[in-house]
């Protein structure tokens, strides 16, 4: 059996996520033939949530200099990069290894060290043009529990039409499309549940004066992200930018969840489009914004009024989730790469 090395990370956002939800099903698998390592880089800044704890299912092994990988005689290491992120792993590029390097690359860069590199996501090859470097497309697995958990009698939601939005707080991906397109639709009965705001989506409700808002803080508890999505009547993503993945609209997706998106506006991949190849009418493209806001508003009334019309893009993106990204499925591709290096 192969002797397997993993480099943590314990981030809030969906790399961190995907990072720990892998390292959990690889741990299950290969028990006592693969370890996993961090070190200063992998954690989070003091103020903000780290996942360090929700490591409890495997023994972290903390180094300081890079060098020292080469002390567990390895035969494959498994890293999570953005593929140009060199500060992560101060070194790496100039130490020469005994084992085989595999990447998990979540953006795209290819100025990193890899013998192979895993891509979530066609688009995301397609878009960056990295097609003649070594690499399989195997998407972020998504993981979740089948309960009824919720948040309603909590926060007095029951009897009420939930729009929600599980999102990354950062200023540069932040839309507000589907904040214009709540106001439009909002009356007494429905609430924005909104998870991690930027300041400016904050901002942006007071500016619109929507009614019936809740902010909810960042968390890393996946008991309680779990809560938040079985909450949702609708998840409405907006991201400004586009997705190399789109970890939130999966989650979404495979929770049976109707989820309504649409392009970014940037020079980025747009990745979660890929998704909506069974349910397209949930997807908006890229054209003037006051169009598309019209169409979001549209979808998103119809998903309020329509129940019969909301369960069927339900089960449609559920069945389409637990096809193509449901975590037992997509570790198994790992599983079978891994053994055959």
């Amino acid at each position: 059996m192969k002797k397997i090395g993993f480099i943590t990370s314990f981030g809030l956002g969906g790399g961190g996520h995907t990072n720990e939800v892998i390292c959990r099903l690889l741990q299950y698998h290969y028990k006592e033939y693969i370890q996993f390592f961090y070190n200063k880089y992998s954690c989070t800044l003091p103020n903000e949530p780290s996942r360090i704890n929700n490591y409890s299912f495997c023994k972290l092994i903390k180094f300081v200099n890079t060098e020292e990988l080469n002390d567990y005689n390895l035969d494959i290491l498994i890293v999570h990069r953005s593929g140009d992120d060199h500060w992560a792993l101060p070194n790496f590029e100039k130490i020469n290894f005994k084992f085989k390097i595999i990447e998990i690359n979540f953006h795209g860069a290819i100025r990193t060290k890899a013998d192979l590199r895993i891509f979530p996501s066609i688009s995301l090859v397609n878009h960056k043009n990295i097609n003649h470097v070594p690499h399989v497309v195997i998407p972020n697995p998504i993981s979740y529990v089948s309960n009824n958990d919720n948040l309603r009698n909590e926060l007095n939601l029951n009897n009420k039409f939930v729009v929600g939005r599980v999102a990354r707080g950062d200023s540069d991906i932040y839309c507000d499309i589907n904040l214009n397109a709540y106001k439009n639709i909002e009356d007494e009965n429905t609430v924005f549940l909104y998870l991690n705001p930027s300041q400016q989506a904050i901002n942006d409700s007071k500016k619109i004066n929507i009614k019936n808002i809740i902010f909810l803080n960042p968390t890393v508890d996946t008991e309680y992200l779990d809560k938040i999505y079985n909450t949702f009547d609708v998840h409405i993503h907006s991201n400004s930018i586009g997705e190399t993945f789109g970890n939130s609209v999966a989650e979404s997706f495979i929770r049976g969840i109707p989820t309504i998106s649409h392009d970014g506006f940037h020079n980025w991949p747009q990745s979660h489009k890929e998704f909506y190849i069974t349910t397209p009418d949930m997807y908006i493209n890229k054209e003037k914004k006051s169009i598309m806001i019209s169409k979001y508003t549209i979808i998103l009334n119809n998903l309020k009024t329509d129940l019969k019309y909301r369960k069927s893009v339900a089960t449609q993106q559920q069945d389409y989730a637990k096809s193509n990204f449901a975590d037992n499925i997509v570790i198994n591709k790992y599983i079978k790469l891994i053994d055959s290096m």
